[in-house]
């Protein structure tokens, strides 16, 4: 610094000498540099360079440097800065400020970019505040006009969370007084085309939802059917719940842990009441439908709740070498008491996924020699993972819940191109499994799961090329992935209102027996009443 200094007053006093009529000695000249190109103080020195190029030089490098309170000097321009001598900006998608001992801290907005529109340091977008701009005011809500903004709260942002509250009620009751009613010997081909339909299209969801938490920018309209998708996989922020009460990042996280917890509560609680009521206390005799509507729910929702169970391991990278949770922006990992009661709390709830897909594997292992002793009993207690596949396919159930269990694991891997590999894996060997073998004991079932785990594979192959590809380049594969998605969750309705027609259309009339015979595995049921898909 002082020679920068000494050569440039040296040559601006010899430019004020000129401009008077007096000469000043010329300064030492130094030998060439023996290693490299000469820098541009020996060319000033050497007078190969005028005051004005070094000046213009001096300007041009500033633009990249970012001043330091501390110290007073110049440090490189960080990423997320603009920087113009001693102006310094914020770049869109970027969050921060100066901390208490004066360094500046910065933070991507990685969930959402509109949250941090840029410009000035602490600045976020309207009516948003904390870490990387990810709470909002209390009293607001996230507005679905603009996006990344908030929004005050009215009357009707509460209806979301009534509504999904009564929704959840009814549905868990029907549910139970459909296995509480269903007659094992005969079952209804309309009836299990609806409910299988559904649990194909929730586990769909489920797995999009997985797929839109890779930390990838990807254009719309695919980008917003993906934040749809987080509804099924526990996000129950969506739900407006500020307009309810006033929710910190644990209590969020701990509401979404426990959702599980009380669902199989609502189921336990409609199970004593029915019992008691109905049933004059015979709890022995009704136990396989609380097993029956329990294990159909944690099979349909395994991937939400092992995605929420693994969310404090999902960290993500900030400019600033911070590293905060990526569903929750404002918890800093592994250095904050939050963070540290959220692993805490993940590792007290993880036992029972685990637990449940390792009492399905033993159960599908034992299964042919306890149906060949004739205990009936066992197959009511496990309908829910046999009755939807063939007898030779019995296996199949345990794939679904394995190949969920492996794409909730994935999101906590800290590389993009794993994540988006994996699950195109994951994706093309289910497809070939079911082309192949079809287990779904219903034909119209193997389309759909063949169908669907098609789209999601589109899905992921459209993040793969969003690796390197902008926006633009993607917005007409986006259209036809989004396109492929619509299709696929309108065969829902379609296939319940085929299922109904086909129910209420042999209403009443003689049903022809369709038996099963699985002795190609090895099972004998002859002991058992024969089963009848009517």
């Amino acid at each position: 610094e002082r020679a920068t200094r000494v050569g440039l007053v040296t040559a601006l006093g010899r430019v004020r000498a000129r401009s008077v009529g007096r000469r000043t000695p010329r300064p030492r000249r130094l030998a060439t540099p023996r290693f490299g190109p000469p820098s541009r103080l020996w060319r000033l020195r050497r007078g190969r360079s005028t005051p004005k190029q070094w000046v213009r030089w001096i300007e041009q490098r500033a633009v990249a440097k970012k001043p330091n309170i501390i110290t007073g000097g110049c440090v490189k321009c960080g990423e997320g800065l603009k920087c113009r001598l001693k102006d310094v900006k914020l770049a869109p998608g970027y969050a921060g400020g100066y901390e208490d001992d004066g360094a500046m801290s910065v933070f991507s907005c990685q969930e959402d970019v509109h949250r941090c529109p840029g410009c000035d340091l602490e600045t976020c977008a309207q009516g948003r505040l904390g870490m990387a701009c990810s709470s909002c005011q209390d009293g607001m809500t996230p507005s679905s006009e603009s996006p990344g903004t908030c929004k005050d709260c009215g009357d009707s942002d509460i209806i979301p969370f009534i509504v999904a509250l009564a929704g959840v009620i009814g549905i868990i009751t029907l549910l139970y007084m459909a296995f509480d009613r269903q007659n094992r010997a005969t079952q209804s081909y309309g009836l299990m085309l609806c409910t299988q339909s559904v649990s194909i299209t929730t586990t769909l969801i489920q797995q999009l939802g997985v797929v839109g938490k890779i930390e990838l920018k990807l254009p719309n309209p695919v980008r917003s059917l993906l934040e749809l998708t987080k509804v099924f996989i526990f996000d129950i922020e969506v739900l407006r719940l500020n307009c309810v009460a006033k929710v910190a990042s644990f209590a969020l996280f701990l509401s979404e842990v426990l959702t599980i917890y009380m669902l199989l509560t609502l189921v336990l609680l409609i199970h004593i009441f029915v019992v008691l009521i109905i049933y004059r206390g015979q709890f022995r005799a009704r136990l396989h439908v609380l097993c029956g509507t329990g294990g159909s729910i944690l099979f349909a929702f395994l991937i939400a709740i092992v995605v929420a169970l693994l969310a404090p391991f999902q960290c993500s990278t900030h400019p600033n070498g911070a590293w905060t949770v990526h569903d929750y922006p404002s918890t800093v990992c592994w250095r904050s008491s939050e963070h540290s009661r959220m692993v805490v709390t993940a590792c007290a709830a993880f036992p029972l996924p685990l637990v449940f897909v390792g009492v399905c594997i033993y159960v599908t292992v034992i299964a042919p020699g306890e149906v060949r002793e004739g205990k009936s009993e066992f197959l009511e207690r496990y309908h829910f993972l046999f009755s939807r596949f063939k007898p030779e396919c019995n296996y199949y159930g345990v794939t679904l819940m394995l190949r969920s269990l492996l794409l909730a694991v994935l999101t906590i891997i800290p590389n993009t191109v794993v994540q988006i590999v994996l699950p195109e894996g994951i994706f093309l060997a289910s497809l070939m499994l079911t082309i192949k073998h079809q287990p779904w004991r219903i034909v119209h079932l193997n389309t759909m799961e063949a169908a669907f785990t098609t789209v999601a594979f589109a899905i992921a192959c459209l993040c793969a090329f969003g690796l390197k590809s902008t926006e633009a380049d993607l917005e007409g594969l986006s259209w036809v992935c989004s396109i492929l998605l619509l299709v696929a969750v309108l065969a829902l309705p379609l296939a319940i209102g085929y299922g109904l027609y086909h129910r209420f259309r042999l209403w009443g009339q003689a049903l022809p027996d369709v038996s099963l015979s699985p002795q190609s595995c090895g099972w004998s049921i002859r002991p058992l009443a024969e089963v009848r898909i009517d």
